[in-house]
């Protein structure tokens, strides 16, 4: 049976995606992990190795999974969950203004986040990732991704298996309508050694979509 992860995610990545109108708040510069833990795991008894960082691109950590990725290096990371934690709503309280929302419902949206990068802005829009730690033991199936997202794209949703240095991968294609614009997306699940990552890559531009995600998607690594 497919778990409630799904109907989850799919709701914080159509919430950030939404966020991309936005300007967005202060955050971090691609580059910094967006998570304080500090819990240290045993190393792989076969280490895999790092890729080469691609020209104008960051190393991005995702520290719950354990998990390296390029980004933009002009993109800037945030942890709400992190943020939320140590009880800093200042960021919240920015995104919500700009939004018309409130601040809890802000919040509620994009509070369990593991991680939150965004472009910067061109023409009021901002590009963005979105990352959460899903609680699943494997990857969701071709017909789950297809049900659930094709609940709210407005093209066919194109599922891709893969494989990466983390893990075992999977994504899907979608498109949204977010404030009368069209929005194009690629959900990429992985499956670590720690757990299964989902990211999301939002765009304008479905070059730059197919673009950021590749990228991810081919230099992950264990971190």
């Amino acid at each position: 049976m497919l778990k409630p992860w799904v109907p989850l995610a799919t709701v914080l990545s159509l919430a950030l995606t939404a966020c991309g109108v936005l300007e967005g708040p202060p955050t971090r510069p691609a580059g910094s992990a967006v998570s304080s833990s500090t819990a240290a795991g045993s190393p792989s008894t076969a280490p895999t190795p790092t890729p080469d960082l691609p020209a104008g691109h960051a190393w991005q950590t995702v520290d719950e999974v354990s998990v390296t990725f390029a980004v933009p290096e002009t993109w800037t990371a945030m942890n709400p969950k992190k943020l939320l934690e140590g009880g800093d709503t200042s960021a919240f309280d920015e995104m919500a203004s700009k939004m018309g929302v409130t601040s809890r419902q802000m919040m509620q949206a994009v509070g369990n986040a593991d991680l939150l990068m965004l472009a910067p802005p061109r023409s009021g829009y901002a590009d963005n990732i979105s990352g959460l730690v899903v609680p699943l033991e494997g990857l969701p199936t071709d017909a789950q991704l297809m049900a659930e997202l094709g609940k709210v794209s407005e093209a066919p949703v194109v599922v891709t298996p893969g494989e990466s240095p983390a893990g075992p991968t999977i994504s899907a294609d979608y498109s949204l309508q977010v404030s009368g614009r069209t929005v194009t997306g690629r959900s990429l699940f992985v499956e670590t050694q720690d757990g299964v990552l989902n990211l999301s890559v939002s765009a304008l531009d479905p070059a730059t979509t197919k673009a950021v995600a590749e990228t991810i998607a081919s230099t992950m690594h264990p971190a």
